[in-house]
């Protein structure tokens, strides 16, 4: 079985998502930690997710 670890980080917060299953689209075990200041995580989430969502919506760009 495959194990798989997606780390976020920023500023000395990250947020690390570990996975094990053979296709990583549809683990068969996921979990998360996340270390560091709230604020800070989630301005790292944010600017990941920024440019995605933008990207889609309808009318913009």
């Amino acid at each position: 079985m495959a194990h798989w670890t997606i780390t976020l980080a920023r500023e000395g917060a990250a947020i690390v998502v570990r996975g094990e299953g053979d296709d990583p689209h549809a683990p068969e075990r996921i979990d998360c930690v996340v270390y560091g200041s709230p604020v800070t995580v989630y301005r790292a989430l944010q600017d990941q997710a920024r440019p995605v969502v933008d990207a889609c919506r309808p009318g913009e760009g």
